[in-house]
């Protein structure tokens, strides 16, 4: 994958989604009464934190996707070790199986846990080299929103793919309120109507402030992985 094939889905995902908002928007217009209004808008506010939560998932599953298209080893991103552990996820899983214990010791010594953990990490150790040759890849579940997308959890998916996690404390009230006004109106705990100011205010910053900046972001990443990859391959 190319960061033009990168930012073109991306792009895609915010035109789509931006546009179906829209259309959902204009039926405000056969709506005569005010207060109609504002409840129609508790609606809109579902739908826009939905294509918030969908367009990031997708934006940072594509991002994923471009990196292990790189086919770059380990060693050659060392500068973004959260990333090497993401893509290390199920050797480090392994390591940390309690019942991997050292042969020698296993008969006469079965329980020392002490033991058997220095044993799981010099073994790791050991062979540390050879995992830092191996091809950079992370699996998809390495993302994960809970179907609540504030933004602790932004940030952890930020820092999982070797991005500063703080990108967006910025905006971190911003996307927590829409998530708690979001949940009010699912749940049913909050039943008034959103006016027209306070839904546009929500649709400028996701739509402009935060998804629009998350398009830029993974695109100047990608740049940085094409110069890694670049370097490596001179």
């Amino acid at each position: 994958m190319t960061i033009e094939k990168l930012r073109e889905e991306m792009e895609y995902e915010l035109t789509w989604r931006t546009n179906e908002l829209r259309m959902l928007k204009n039926n405000l217009s056969f709506i005569l009464k005010d207060e109609d209004k504002d409840k129609y808008r508790k609606s809109l506010i579902v739908m826009l934190y939905a294509h918030f939560e969908g367009f990031a998932k997708t934006c940072f599953n594509s991002y994923v996707s471009f990196i292990n298209a790189q086919k770059l080893k380990r060693f050659h991103i060392e500068n973004k070790p959260e990333l090497i552990a993401s893509c290390m996820n199920d050797i480090f899983k392994a390591y940390d199986d309690k019942d991997r214990k050292n042969k020698f010791f296993k008969r006469e010594l079965p329980d020392d846990k002490k033991l058997h953990t220095t044993y799981r990490r010099a073994d790791l150790i050991l062979q540390f080299k050879n995992f830092l040759n191996e091809e950079v890849y992370i699996k998809d579940d390495v993302i994960k929103t809970d179907s609540n997308l504030k933004s602790h959890v932004l940030s952890r998916n930020l820092y999982y793919v070797g991005i500063e996690p703080s990108c967006f404390d910025d905006f971190s009230d911003d996307i927590n309120n829409l998530v708690n006004l979001r949940n009010g109106i699912a749940h049913g705990s909050d039943k008034s109507g959103i006016s027209e100011r306070k839904y546009n205010d929500f649709e400028n910053i996701v739509l402009k402030n935060i998804m629009e900046s998350l398009i830029q972001l993974f695109q100047d990443e990608a740049k940085q992985i094409i110069e890694i990859k670049n370097t490596y391959a001179s």
